[in-house]
C-alpha cells in the first residue's frame, strides 16, 4: 500500500514538476511589448512634421535585438536602437512619413525581433495630410525712375 501511495505521489510530483519546468521554458528570452502597435496622426499640415517615436520595452529575462524595421513602402523611413536592448529597458523606433503627399494614408512597419513572445511585429501610421496652401502674393507697388 505504502509503495502504491508513494508512486501516486511520484507520478502527481512528475507531471507538476514537468509542466513548471514547461511554463519556465516559455517565460525565458527576451519579450517585447508596446504601448500602441498604431499611430494616428490625425490631420497634418502639408510638409509638416510626419515623424513618430515608437517605443518598445524588454520585458524578457535576456536581451532583446532588434534586427530590422521594414516599410511598406518608399515613402516612410525609419531607424531604431541597433544595440541591444536589456531586461527592463526600452527601444526607440523612429517613424518618418513624406508629408509632401497630400491625402489619406496607412502605412505599415514590419519590426522583425529575436523576442520569443512576438518574433514578428507590425507597427502602424495613418492620418490625413492637408492640401498645400496656396502662396498669397501681395501685390508689389511698380517704383518709378
Amino acid at each position: 500500500m505504502k509503495t502504491i501511495i508513494l508512486n501516486i505521489a511520484l507520478t502527481c510530483g512528475s507531471v507538476f514538476g514537468f509542466s513548471d519546468l514547461f511554463a519556465q521554458e516559455v517565460a525565458k528570452g527576451p519579450q517585447i511589448s508596446i504601448e500602441s502597435e498604431t499611430h494616428n496622426f490625425g490631420e497634418i499640415d502639408y510638409a509638416g512634421n510626419g515623424g513618430h517615436t515608437f517605443v518598445v520595452k524588454n520585458t524578457g529575462n535576456e536581451p532583446l535585438l532588434i534586427e530590422r524595421v521594414n516599410p511598406s513602402c518608399s515613402c516612410s523611413v525609419s531607424d531604431w536602437t541597433k544595440e541591444p536592448v536589456f531586461p527592463g529597458e526600452t527601444a526607440k523606433i523612429n517613424i518618418r512619413y513624406d508629408t509632401k503627399r497630400a491625402g489619406p494614408f496607412n502605412k505599415s512597419f514590419t519590426l522583425v525581433s529575436n523576442a520569443v513572445n512576438q518574433p514578428t511585429m507590425i507597427l502602424k501610421i495613418k492620418g490625413t495630410v492637408l492640401p498645400a496652401k496656396e502662396a498669397v502674393l501681395e501685390s508689389i507697388p511698380a517704383v518709378t525712375n
